[in-house]
């Protein structure tokens, strides 16, 4: 996995899309909102977690990790 990817980008950017705050969007993952932030504060993410939150979030696993791309 590139060293490029953020979780906490991917899950902020699709918040953003969505016109959510985080506490709604960890209700729609169906954890608290403690646990998502965790997770976004995580430096690393393992690749289940982000099969995980892409099938919960509708979208293929690399259109999740697209979002997640820092752009330098």
């Amino acid at each position: 996995m590139p060293d490029k990817f953020s979780f906490d980008l991917a899950v902020r950017k699709i918040a953003r899309e969505r016109k959510w705050t985080i506490k709604k969007t960890a209700w729609f993952c169906g954890v608290s909102t403690s646990t998502l932030r965790q997770l976004m504060e995580s430096q690393h993410t393992y690749i289940s977690t982000i099969e995980k939150y892409a099938a919960k979030f509708n979208m293929s696993t690399i259109g999740f990790i697209q979002k997640g791309q820092r752009e330098w």
